[in-house]
């Protein structure tokens, strides 16, 4: 796990520039830092104040002399934390300097099919990926299971390669024009080279509001991307082209075959064990709510194993949201790991909500729960397993059931139902009746209408803006090609799985955790057991508001305690926390005045989510905005 940076140029750039890029991510990597100056020929590596002592010791200072072409590493250790794992991985031979943020789960088993005969300098699963690449090219990557962004560069050839994990969890960020190429593993690193506008796009930041998260590849920044999941980026070094484009996508060929309770628990078995591949005597956790997919997992992670992994939850007992402590109680006891609980804050101080704002690099609607568990770990865990993705592939969420029952009303669409409701039905109707119910989860999901996200922006020709459904799904026709052929529940399916977990989920969690030393696993988004069940039938069979992911909870019957299927479905979430009667609306109004009107803030701000959304927005303006 690490951070990665790399700035190249038409003109010499002096060291400072990447050291301050490693320096505005170093919580990625706080074990140690190299940066390496690479031209037409090998690179040159130093160490920089943000080194270890060890990392002194081999390489020398940059100085002050210039280069075209800088990257740079911060290195989390999880995977062989000696210091042989530490170094650079170049091979002088085939002109390849390798640079990974992420885990290959699989890595040992790699190494015994391909690369049994290859002399290896240390057990880390980057190396292992470093010289699959070398054995195998470019089609090294569709032999890796796991999470990761990967870089090669290749100093001859003027060639920098880049490949994002399937399921777009390992984040990757780019800015390229006519005389530059600069990347990091957060956006912040890139605006620390000052070498890219901290600018924003305003119709994209409208997008963003509505949808709850920037759609990769766009970002709230003018000329900042992201690189979409399962995809590539080439660029030449010299001219600054660049392609881009897909190395796996979703694929739908539907199975009727029955899946038995005894290969779906094998399955979740598989991938819990995969996870837990060469991290035996690192400290980890897995977070616990009362649910069924944290339970489930919880049980297999320590099916085999004992010790060295901890139960942790957060709960509120202060609001009217359900504490879920006695459920999560139950899951550990079940799955045989002590629990560690954390209370939620019943109030939160001006400073204390401008730290959490601070902690995510995109507005939220409410304080990031990621953030505040990941900080109570702090120093006592390196690895904190994420339950995430049963409920997209498995139907676990509200809008599920609204699609069961409001498939029999399809054809009443075509009536203007609209003109007979008023806002903010009115709106949701509307867009139900162009877009269909495609686009429900993020109708469902928005807290604010996109007609109010445009008054909200009204003094910035917003009017003419986009609307970000269409942008969404048009989007999800381009990424995959089976998406009209699928019945309205895999196409739900798929955009929880394309767009909220890359977007929105994982991005929630990668950042604060990783501010706080911590590496966010997330076990269920195996691709290839994504892949299968999503081509698994039936699986809406018996949906209802009782019976989230029927499927999932009819197979894990054997396995948890029964109590657990009677808690409501509730989540991790912080929002019943008390924050809105410390929020100073003179100062937030300040801080947003040369980007939103006093007058269209309080037209907008009439429920928490919305006041929250003002607040993160507040705290995230560029510069040029401050």
């Amino acid at each position: 796990m690490c951070g990665i940076s790399g700035i190249f140029s038409t003109r010499y750039i002096e060291p400072g520039n990447i050291i301050r890029s490693l320096a505005a991510i170093k919580h990625r990597g706080p074990d140690d830092t190299y940066l390496a100056a690479s031209g037409d020929g090998a690179p040159s590596f130093f160490s920089c104040e943000l080194s270890s002592g060890f990392m002194k010791s081999r390489f020398p200072a940059p100085g002050v002399s210039g280069s075209k072409a800088w990257v740079g590493y911060n290195r989390l250790a999880i995977v062989d934390v000696s210091e042989s794992g530490f170094l650079p991985f170049y091979d002088e031979a085939r002109d390849c300097l390798f640079f990974m943020n992420g885990e290959i789960y699989n890595y040992k088993q790699l190494r015994k099919t391909f690369l049994a005969d290859i002399p290896f300098r240390s057990e880390t699963d980057t190396e292992v990926a470093f010289r699959l690449y070398l054995e195998l090219g470019d089609s090294f990557v569709q032999q890796l299971r796991g999470m990761f962004a990967i870089a090669v560069v290749h100093p001859g050839k003027n060639l920098v390669k880049v490949w994002r994990d399937r399921l777009g969890i390992k984040p990757f960020y780019y800015s390229v024009d006519k005389d530059h190429f600069i990347f990091s593993s957060e956006i912040g690193g890139i605006l620390a080279t000052g070498m890219a506008p901290a600018e924003f796009d305003l119709e994209k930041l409208g997008h963003q509001l509505y949808l709850g998260a920037s759609l990769s590849p766009a970002t709230l920044y003018k000329n900042i991307f992201s690189l979409e999941p399962g995809c590539f980026l080439e660029v030449n070094t010299r001219s600054f082209e660049y392609t881009t484009g897909s190395y796996w996508q979703m694929s739908f060929a539907p199975s009727d075959i029955d899946i038995s309770r005894e290969e779906f628990l094998g399955d979740i078995k598989e991938i819990a064990d995969l996870s837990l591949e060469g991290v035996d005597d690192i400290e980890k956790a897995v977070m616990l709510s009362g649910g069924l997919d944290s339970g489930l997992l919880a049980f297999f992670l320590n099916a085999s194993r004992t010790g060295n992994i901890t139960g942790c939850t957060i709960y509120n007992d202060s609001g009217t949201q359900t504490n879920e402590l006695r459920y999560a109680a139950i899951n550990a006891a079940t799955a045989g790991i002590p629990l560690e609980s954390f209370r939620l804050p019943p109030e939160m101080s001006g400073p204390e909500m401008e730290v959490f704002c601070r902690a995510e690099e995109e507005p939220n609607i409410s304080p990031e729960p990621a953030y505040f568990l990941s900080s109570q770990l702090k120093g006592k865990k390196r690895i904190l397993y994420n339950a995430l993705g049963p409920d997209e592939l498995f139907y676990g969420y509200g809008h599920h059931v609204k699609a069961m029952k409001m498939k029999r009303l399809l054809p009443l669409l075509g009536f203007a139902w609209d003109t007979l409701l008023l806002p903010p039905k009115k709106e949701k109707f509307r867009a139900f009746r162009i877009y269909g119910l495609a686009a429900l989860p993020f109708i469902s999901r928005s807290v604010a209408g996109w007609e109010e996200i445009q008054q909200l922006f009204r003094d910035h020709s917003s009017a003419a803006w986009q609307d970000p459904l269409e942008l969404v799904l048009e989007q999800a026709k381009n990424r995959f090609a089976d998406f009209s052929d699928c019945d309205i529940m895999k196409q739900l399916s798929f955009l929880d799985i394309y767009f909220y977990i890359s977007s929105y989920h994982s991005l929630r969690s990668d950042r604060p955790a990783m501010l706080n030393h911590i590496e966010m696993r997330f076990p269920y988004l195996d691709h290839l057991f994504v892949q299968k069940y999503f081509n698994v039938r039936g699986l809406e069979k018996e949906l209802s508001a009782g019976n989230y992911k029927p499927f999932f909870r009819k197979h894990a019957r054997t396995v948890l305690d029964p109590e657990v299927f009677k808690m409501p479905k509730t989540g991790f979430n912080m929002s019943g926390t008390g924050w809105e009667k410390e929020l100073n609306w003179k100062d937030l109004e300040t801080r947003l005045a040369p980007l939103i009107s006093s007058a269209a803030i309080r037209d907008f701000a009439g429920s928490p989510e919305k006041k929250w959304l003002l607040l993160s927005l507040s705290y995230l303006l560029p510069e040029r905005y401050q």
